[in-house]
């Protein structure tokens, strides 16, 4: 007999991965060519604008990008607070890319602000 707060099952019911494993077999099928038939599509919907498939193609390869903790300023910080926030903003690679990604046309100005303010 089991204790009060004591499962009879310690590790808990198995995860049904009926769905995956279906999947799976459907793929290897026919030496992956179905598989490969799913890449083509997705890099065309991609290649068409799809944001969708951008972004699922872009987590597949690179990772999901990390959450970066958002910067409040507060009308007393001091101008060097600011730039320490800032560079710590810019040490991540993603948000760097996506600030010179929405201001392409000023990257290159971006770029020597930075390197002036050694950020």
């Amino acid at each position: 007999m089991w204790k009060p707060g004591e499962s009879g099952n310690p590790k808990g019911r198995r995860p049904r991965r009926v769905f995956d494993d279906h999947l799976r077999e459907a793929l290897a099928s026919q030496r992956g060519q179905r598989a490969k038939a799913l890449v083509e599509r997705m890099l065309g919907k991609a290649m068409s604008g799809n944001v969708a498939a951008m972004k699922l193609i872009c987590e597949r390869i690179g990772g999901k990008p990390k959450t970066v903790e958002p910067v409040v300023a507060t009308d007393n910080q001091t101008l060097e607070q600011v730039r320490q926030q800032l560079a710590v903003l810019l040490a991540h690679p993603e948000v760097r890319r996506n600030l010179e990604t929405l201001m392409k046309p000023e990257t290159e100005t971006i770029q020597r602000i930075l390197t002036k303010q050694n950020f």
